[in-house]
């Protein structure tokens, strides 16, 4: 009797030790079928009853700044609700380890005039969550529907450890001390606190009839008066056709050390795939000094948008489509360094409308040469998911897991990833069902921070591991390339220089999977693999060198 009760309370020990260590079991976040994180964690679900079937705080929710804040241990969140245009936030700490709720906050301005929204937060010099806001001046209207249009410098601050509002300042709407700026479509204002206690507003404006884009940089008090425009950088274009939203500047480790800037522009309009066209990345200072800007046009490859992604840990990331007559796009993810090199050039597999054919996110791993991609599934009606891909430095890409969801639950448009130590990756992102059940009259959304074991997820239930997409091998190469191909039949590869002109056509199969390359010239090349059925089932970049 005295041994079943030590081994009864042993059992009971050793589980809350298991739970301990795998963190907390959120039921909300319990949507992943196949694998699993190390703990998961959902913020708000839209199915909750409340203002038209929500809660109000739960709808479309982003993270500002699409980041996560990582500080002693903890992950500070601050989701933007844009159900009515930015109206309000709710804010979350979450233990690092177990993914444990610490505390939540939040302000709900559904139903006031004065919206807000967070364009910048991070950790001030007195140890608080600091929040720089926008706050409504007054609405324009837009196709009929009234937009917010003009925001001044709103300020709150939060105590890190009961998440208690300590300090809260708007700028008068009415005084004109207090200058606006905007903060919709392509004119977007930028928020930072200066080392003095002023405020800094970046702000970008254009005319596209030159084109050219400034960005300027206003000073304001410690309270949001106008002190002073103080720097303007202009950047102009070769051609008159461009695409405004490429040039939305991201600024770098989520702070103003180097502000950077894409230009792209083109000749003929509409632009098709391989026109003409110019590509410039520039690099700033908090001062608007320009430390580089690097012409990359010969880098990439000729396509029809570019989006700048990613500017953390010493890359650029640009996510671009490639259009061809009568098929969907294929994405390319282009990785520059701070010296203007491209060191990858990345094609997804599968085109947008099928398998893992859209990118969510691009992480750059701190001890590896290569980034992670997460992307998710659009193809399969029958399953919904997302998959990791990890790429080698060379433009190569493997598929390193794919994670089944339940409910038809999908990723967004984007996902948040902070690597926290090797393997060890934090994604963030809204999850909104794909199918509706009988009886659901609308998708339900949840948005959820998990953290990845990336080793973990690299085996089965049965320990083995996952098969892995096709790879050319060497690359860069210089007289040869083997094609792995990991499957029967027959396969036709097609090489393209980067302005997609076909350079070379051949026949493979698994048996006979060498190309010779001795004769081409040293360059970059895009190269396509297809079936019988001329599907295209590989993408990928080959460097030829000497």
């Amino acid at each position: 009797m005295y041994d079943s009760k030590v081994k009864y309370v042993s059992f009971i020990v050793h589980l809350l030790s298991f739970t301990s260590l795998f963190g907390q079991r959120d039921p909300l976040a319990d949507i992943f079928s196949n694998k699993q994180p190390i703990w998961a964690h959902a913020a708000m679900d839209s199915s909750a009853i409340g203002y038209k079937g929500r809660t109000g705080m739960d709808y479309f929710w982003v993270p500002a700044e699409r980041k996560i804040l990582v500080h002693n241990g903890a992950l500070y969140l601050v989701y933007l609700n844009i159900f009515e245009t930015e109206s309000g936030n709710f804010i979350e700490k979450l233990d690092l380890k177990t993914g444990k709720s610490l505390w939540s906050n939040a302000y709900d301005l559904r139903h006031s005039p004065k919206r807000e929204y967070t364009n910048r937060y991070f950790i001030n010099e007195e140890n608080q969550l600091e929040l720089l806001n926008f706050r409504y001046n007054y609405d324009t209207v837009f196709w009929l529907y009234p937009m917010w249009d003009n925001g001044k410098l709103s300020i709150r601050k939060y105590d890190l450890e009961t998440g208690r509002e300590i300090y809260k300042f708007h700028s008068p709407i009415e005084d004109s001390t207090y200058p606006s700026f905007k903060v919709q479509f392509n004119l977007h204002s930028y928020l930072h606190k200066d080392t003095n206690g002023d405020y800094l507003v970046y702000t970008t404006r254009e005319n596209v009839k030159i084109p050219a884009f400034d960005i300027a940089r206003t000073r304001l008090d410690s309270i949001g008066r106008y002190k002073k425009l103080e720097y303007v950088h202009t950047m102009t274009g070769t051609y008159k056709n461009l695409i405004p939203y490429t040039e939305a500047p991201i600024l770098n480790n989520q702070q103003f050390d180097t502000i950077v800037r894409l230009l792209h522009t083109f000749k003929n309009n509409p632009y098709l795939t391989g026109d003409t066209m110019e590509f410039k990345i520039f690099l700033l200072d908090q001062n608007l000094k320009e430390l580089a800007s690097f012409d990359v046009t010969d880098q990439m490859s000729n396509i029809k948008e570019y989006n700048l992604i990613k500017v953390e840990d010493g890359i650029i990331g640009v996510i671009g489509k490639e259009y061809i007559k009568n098929e969907y796009p294929l994405q390319h993810i282009f990785i520059f360094d701070y010296e203007g090199n491209l060191k990858e050039e990345i094609l997804l597999p599968t085109r947008t409308n099928e398998g893992f054919g859209l990118c969510s996110g691009v992480l750059k791993f701190k001890n590896e040469p290569g980034v992670l991609l997460i992307c998710r599934e659009t193809g399969d009606k029958t399953k919904t998911g997302f998959a990791f891909y990890k790429s080698d430095g060379n433009g190569n890409i493997k598929l390193h897991s794919e994670i089944i969801t339940k409910d038809s639950f999908n990723i967004g448009d984007f996902v948040c990833m902070y690597e926290i130590e090797p393997n060890k990756i934090l994604t963030g992102t809204r999850y909104r069902q794909a199918h509706l059940k009988v009886g659901e009259y609308e998708q339900t959304e949840r948005y959820i921070t998990a953290l990845w074991d990336l080793d973990a997820l690299t085996k089965t239930q049965q320990g083995t591991e996952l098969k892995k997409s096709m790879i050319l091998m060497p690359n860069p190469a210089t007289d040869w390339i083997k094609v792995e191909i990991e499957e029967e039949g027959l396969f036709k590869l097609n090489l393209y220089d980067l302005k997609g002109h076909l350079i070379l056509q051949k026949d493979l199969s698994f048996q006979n999977n060498i190309l010779n390359i001795k004769e081409l010239p040293e360059a970059s090349y895009i190269v396509e693999l297809r079936n019988e059925l001329n599907v295209l089932i590989y993408a990928g970049k080959l460097i030829k060198t000497k």
